[in-house]
């Protein structure tokens, strides 16, 4: 099962690894209801959806159950007509109402498919949990740290496209946004091992429309001072972010040439495998320490856990979007 943490963190939800969200892949707004459905979609299958609101006069107020706990216990009814069938679920947390519905087509009613799905509702909502405030922040967190985490494993595909291709302009532009990537999380890992602590801070993993933006150079300059990368390699950074700026932003009133492209993915890759290999020493520290992100995480040549790869993948392929480059899970 994977996770989905409502935007502002109200509530959090398991569901089956084999359901996508729907919203932004239909391009709705990320607002109740949150939609879900098999990725695949396939002929009579049904829409999980799920909502939070406010309690009012008319809410149920027999049963009002904690926040931050699962195992809820609901109310449920059916609805139907001539053409289609609901199963709604709802219970009262603390002043909210949670509240599901599992949508299908009335001529499916008995298939098996409806059948397991349903069965697959019960599961996920045994995983709902509405979230405190008090908690809510480390709960965005965490959900920003598992969308970097999925988004910096999508851009090796296109990574590995761009090379295909010999699209050098692109590959450069990757690797650039990977060895960011892979600073943000090495001075995430570094200050937890200075401060003996698994919290860390949002602001690294996620940077949205109204965030305060943390520029490329300034993570230069942050690692730089923390240890992580050498005075070489912090030149070199600044040096190839210069030569980027001027590929992007001048390539055509500049002097320079295609082939140079050649040359200065050569130095991305090159700094870009250095780097990598400074995150995973700090890995191996935070595994060996029992501290931070890293410290449950599984040594790099045991065997792959299944469910882990397939979580990865789903979440993966939530954040391209294109069956080009879609796995299954």
């Amino acid at each position: 099962m994977k996770y989905f943490t409502e935007p502002n963190g109200q509530f959090v939800i398991k569901v089956p690894i084999e359901w996508q969200y729907s919203n932004v892949a239909a391009g709705y707004k990320e607002e109740s209801p949150f939609s879900f459905v098999l990725y695949d979609n396939p002929e009579g299958a049904g829409a999980f959806q799920i909502s939070c609101y406010p309690a009012n006069e008319r809410t149920p107020k027999n049963i009002v159950q904690p926040s931050d706990k699962d195992n809820l216990s609901f109310i449920e009814k059916r609805m139907y007509d001539d053409e289609m069938n609901a199963h709604l679920w709802f219970c009262t947390v603390e002043d909210h109402v949670l509240m599901a519905k599992y949508i299908y087509s009335k001529k499916y009613e008995s298939s098996k498919l409806i059948n397991e799905e349903l069965s697959k509702v019960k599961v996920a909502l045994s995983k709902l949990a509405y979230i405190s405030e008090s908690n809510r922040e480390r709960v965005l967190a965490l959900d920003r740290y598992y969308k970097f985490e999925a988004a910096l494993a999508a851009s090796f595909d296109l990574k590995e496209s761009a090379l295909k291709s010999g699209a050098l302009i692109e590959f450069i532009l990757i690797v650039a946004n990977q060895i960011d990537s892979y600073l943000r999380l090495c001075i995430v890992m570094r200050k937890q091992l200075d401060c003996n602590s698994d919290e860390f801070e949002q602001k690294y993993f996620y940077q949205g429309e109204q965030c305060k933006p943390i520029t490329e150079r300034a993570i230069y300059k942050e690692a730089n001072a923390l240890g992580i990368i050498s005075e070489n390699i912090f030149e070199r950074l600044n040096n190839m972010y210069n030569l980027r700026n001027k590929i992007v932003h001048r390539f055509i009133i500049s002097d320079i040439r295609s082939r140079d492209l050649v040359d200065i993915a050569i130095d991305y890759d090159d700094v870009s495998e250095e780097i990598r290999l400074v995150m995973r020493a700090l890995e191996d520290l935070q595994r060996n320490s029992k501290i931070g992100i890293n410290k449950d995480s599984a040594i790099p040549d045991e065997e792959i856990n299944i469910d882990e790869v397939r979580f990865l993948f789903a979440n993966v392929n939530d954040k391209h979007l294109l069956k080009k480059y879609k796995r299954e899970v």
